[in-house]
């Protein structure tokens, strides 16, 4: 299932501060700690019903309209919901004053390996 985040150009450096999966995980958390049945927490922050389980679900590609509503439920602006988070590439120790292109060519390995790693772990944290 694709999602707005598909379509956005990424770097290795760069990805989601929420995937859909975190976003659905939160709300069924607050749901719960709240003790509401979808219907009674629906109307309590004024979303649909139908919106509330398709972010529950996470079956779905999210959009504006899901957006909106996960940034009514958690209080949280949209700006924050779709947020990138960047690493700082400037705090790295090379060990050493080279920069040749075959350390770069690793470096950009590593951190799409790490990328992937993360992003995995975001997905599995169900």
């Amino acid at each position: 299932m694709s999602t707005i985040l598909d379509s956005l150009q990424f770097t290795n450096n760069q990805r989601p501060k929420y995937t859909k999966y975190e976003l659905s995980r939160q709300v069924i958390a607050k749901r719960a700690s709240e003790d509401m049945s979808i219907d009674d927490f629906s109307r309590k922050y004024d979303v649909d019903p139908q919106i509330v389980e398709e972010i529950e679900e996470a079956q779905v590609a999210f959009d504006a309209e899901i957006f909106n509503a996960c940034s009514k439920i958690l209080n949280k602006s949209i700006r924050e919901i779709v947020a990138m988070e960047e690493d700082d590439l400037s705090t790295m120790n090379f060990r050493t004053n080279s920069k040749s292109k075959d350390l770069m060519d690793t470096v950009e390995l590593a951190n799409t390996l790490f990328h992937e790693m993360i992003m995995q772990q975001k997905i599995r944290a169900l």
